[in-house]
């Protein structure tokens, strides 16, 4: 796929594993994208779900990794990761409201 690559991982020589871990490089102009319906085919988005990823990302730098709008575009849900990481998220009413988000003082995800 366009503006994805196969590099090494954290661990080039893990112990009692053939080869390196495996890492996608993602370019920052892509977007990957895919309709929740192809995600949870017979159901609804879950109620209850977890995201773990493993992320180096470049010094100083700020992007999402993650984001989830609705039927008419209103992100209801992201993952924004860097210098200031901030998550957010909105239900269907509009709740709650971006001064209840979490916040996280004085972590940098983009530190090098």
């Amino acid at each position: 796929m366009e503006g994805v690559s196969v590099e090494v991982g954290l661990c080039p020589h893990r112990k009692d594993s053939e080869g390196a871990d495996m890492a996608f490089r993602i370019d920052k102009k892509i977007q990957l994208s895919a309709p929740t319906k192809q995600l949870f085919p017979d159901s609804a988005f879950p109620e209850d779900f977890s995201l773990m990823t493993t992320v180096r990302a470049k010094k100083n730098t700020q992007f999402f990794l993650l984001s989830m709008y609705d039927e008419h575009g209103v992100q209801q849900l992201g993952l924004e990761l860097g210098r200031s990481p901030v998550f957010l998220y909105e239900d269907h009413k509009g709740q709650p409201t971006p001064d209840l988000y979490p916040i996280f003082k004085k972590i940098n995800l983009a530190d090098g």
